[in-house]
């Protein structure tokens, strides 16, 4: 694959964090709606700010399609370090896809939400909570993809891997901070509610963090493959040069 097209799919990675985020602040879920707020709280902040939440759902929704090129880009990085036999990119790449249903999912919910927010307080209320818990409550394809990345970084042999050893601790660093947002499912209130510290001021940033490393360590890649590229095509024109000065 061409550099370009590699840098390109890179680019969605940032793109993806870019519309998450503006999708959030758009629809007013950052932080999110309250989990102990009543029904008619709930509905009264989807008739309120309708248009705004549906247009921060679009935000999200189009950014989730962006992760897919970023994480085929991983992958392609990825089979570097294991070579023939990937099971590790495998796994890698269908945990990329459960993570778009992960956000997609939770998003419809949002906009079916706010769609007909004069509709039964209850029914809204429903939609909103099934939003909320599977987008920060299920973490297990992110952790699954942490813990295939990690692994072949660590597994990679080289003296010089393709992603620096330390970005796979940082990683699983993050992963496990993941992993305490499962607890939203007990609580509607305090630090462990899904708008608590546990939740959602730690797994958020440690989502973003997790990203933000992984980006780094694929273009720094990308860019150590450009340069060995240029070197291979350099070697054979260097040949004939000292084959004809020696004849």
């Amino acid at each position: 694959m061409s550099i370009g097209i590699q840098r390109a799919m890179w680019w969605c990675g940032a793109a993806f964090l870019a519309l998450l985020f503006a999708g959030l602040l758009t629809a007013g879920f950052f932080p999110p709606i309250p989990a102990n707020n009543t029904a008619a709280e709930v509905a009264q902040q989807y008739s309120e700010d309708a248009d705004r939440i549906r247009l921060g759902c679009l935000f999200m929704i189009f950014g989730a399609a962006f992760t897919i090129p970023f994480y085929g880009v991983v992958a392609g990085q990825m089979q570097r370090m294991e070579g023939k036999f990937t099971p590790l990119v495998f796994t890698e790449v269908a945990a990329g896809a459960a993570g778009v249903v992960i956000i997609i999912f939770p998003t419809i919910c949002f906009a079916v939400a706010s769609y007909r927010p004069e509709r039964d307080p209850d029914l809204v209320q429903l939609l909103n909570d099934l939003g909320w818990v599977p987008l920060l409550g299920v973490f297990a394809p992110a952790l699954a993809q942490v813990g295939a990345i990690s692994v072949a970084v660590l597994a990679d042999a080289r003296p010089d891997p393709i992603f620096p050893r330390w970005t796979a601790y940082a990683m699983l660093w993050s992963g496990l901070l993941f992993c305490p947002a499962i607890a939203l499912l007990f609580f509607k209130d305090g630090i462990w509610a899904w708008n608590g510290l546990m939740a959602f001021w730690i797994a958020v940033p440690a989502f973003g963090i997790y990203t933000c490393v992984l980006m780094w360590a694929t273009w720094q890649a990308i860019s150590r493959e450009e340069r060995d590229r240029v070197v291979a095509a350099a070697e054979p024109a260097l040949v004939g040069t000292e084959l004809s000065r020696g004849g």
